[in-house]
C-alpha cells in the first residue's frame, strides 16, 4: 500500500515540477518545494484546472499514534466487525500496527505535499465517555483534535487541501443525538 501512494506523490510532485516554470517555492536544487507546490503551481500556471491535477493523498491520513507497544491499543470504533475484534484480540500489539496506517503526522505529510486527507470518523470511547474520533478500526484520536491539528497545519498555507471523510460510523440513533445539534 505504501509503495502506490509514494508513487502517486512522486508522479504529483515530479508533474507539478515540471510544469512550474518560475522558481517560486524552490528549494536551492531547483527542486519544487514540497510544503507550498500547490501554490507555487497555480502562481506559475493561473490557468490550471484543480482536476488536471493530481493531488498526492494518504490513506487513513489521521491513523497515526496508536499505541503498539504494549500495553497496545484496544480501543475499537462502535460498529467495527466483532470477528476483526476477536481475532486482534490473540495478538492486539500486531492489531495496532496494522491499523497504524501513517508513520508521519499531519503536518509531516504536509510537509511532504500530501494535500488530500482521507478521515475515518466513528464512535469510541477514549475514557471520557462516547466521542467522535478518527480511526482505522482502532481509535487514533478524538475527532476534535485531528481537525484542530489540521487547521494549526493549513492555517498559514495558500495550497488547496481536501478533507475526505469516509466510513463514518454512527450506527445507533443514540450516537446521533449525541454529535448533532
Amino acid at each position: 500500500m505504501t509503495h502506490h501512494l509514494v508513487s502517486a506523490a512522486t508522479v504529483a510532485l515530479l508533474w507539478a515540477t515540471t510544469s512550474c516554470t518560475g522558481n517560486d517555492g524552490a528549494t536551492a536544487d531547483n527542486e519544487l518545494d514540497t510544503t507550498t507546490w500547490m501554490e507555487t503551481l497555480f502562481a506559475d500556471r493561473a490557468d490550471t484546472r484543480l482536476s488536471s491535477v493530481l493531488i498526492p493523498r494518504t490513506h487513513d491520513s489521521a491513523a497515526v499514534d496508536i499505541r503498539t507497544e504494549p500495553p497496545c491499543a484496544d480501543v475499537w470504533v462502535d460498529g467495527t466487525d466483532e470477528a476483526i475484534v476477536e481475532a486482534a484480540a490473540a495478538n492486539p500489539c500486531r492489531a495496532a500496527e496494522i491499523a497504524t496506517a501513517q508513520d508521519l503526522t499531519l503536518d509531516q505529510q504536509r510537509r511532504a505535499g500530501i494535500r488530500y486527507l482521507d478521515l475515518r470518523v466513528g464512535v469510541a470511547d477514549l475514557g471520557a465517555g462516547d466521542q467522535l474520533v478518527v480511526h482505522h478500526d482502532l481509535a487514533a484520536q478524538p475527532l476534535d483534535a485531528a481537525i484542530a491539528e489540521i487547521l494549526a497545519v493549513i492555517a498559514d498555507s495558500r495550497d488547496i487541501y481536501v478533507l475526505d471523510f469516509q466510513a463514518v460510523r454512527i450506527d445507533d440513533a443514540r450516537h446521533m443525538s449525541d454529535f448533532v445539534d
